[in-house]
């Protein structure tokens, strides 16, 4: 028994809770019992609450409800002394107002990622123009879609005198970025 009790003293107890040790073990109490209570986080009037549960209390269920018991409010006096303010926030909606403002926060972050992302300019072209000798080359009639932004044609006329394969060249400016696409443009006699 003297055994037992000095490894509980190993540990950091002062003497008012190695007392509660030698009492609980004195009582008939098992060293699992005694675990349950030796503890240096509790004081030794909490040792003493849970040891006469312990001792006095047959039922197991009884039992884990009453140290559950003694042992939350306990608990609660702790964080109250680490965390003062923790408590006051909580309870003054603060705590609310700081987690909604964090959320709003990341919901804002997340649009402005997704707006440049989709903000991203773009140009979409025909594969390619086929057009008869002579007619007439409209630069437009083959941009089959494009982000808002500048357009521009860099070579707007095309000579279709005469057959052959020529280069169309469109130019799309938009927020500080510039898209450059080609399209091959086939003259038919």
């Amino acid at each position: 028994m003297t055994e037992i009790i000095r490894n509980f003293f190993s540990s950091s107890l002062d003497s008012l809770q190695e007392e509660q040790v030698r009492l609980g073990r004195q009582n008939g109490l098992t060293a699992k019992d005694v675990h349950i209570y030796a503890k240096p986080s509790y004081n030794w009037m909490m040792m003493q609450e849970i040891r006469l549960i312990l001792e006095n209390e047959t039922d197991t269920r009884r039992r884990r409800q009453l140290i559950k018991e003694t042992v939350r409010p306990q608990r609660e006096r702790m964080r109250q002394l680490l965390f003062p303010k923790a408590l006051t926030l909580k309870e003054d909606g603060i705590w609310i107002g700081v987690l909604v403002l964090i959320l709003l926060s990341v919901i804002l972050f997340l649009r402005i990622s997704l707006m440049r992302i989709r903000n991203r300019p773009f140009l979409n072209l025909q594969e390619e123009a086929v057009l008869q000798e002579g007619a007439s080359f409209d630069p437009a009639a083959y941009v089959l879609s494009h982000s808002e932004g500048n357009l521009t044609c860099l070579t707007p006329q095309i000579d279709t005198g005469t057959a052959g394969d020529r280069v169309a060249v469109y130019l799309l400016a938009e927020n500080g970025e510039e898209i450059i696409r080609m399209m091959p443009v086939h003259i038919l006699e």
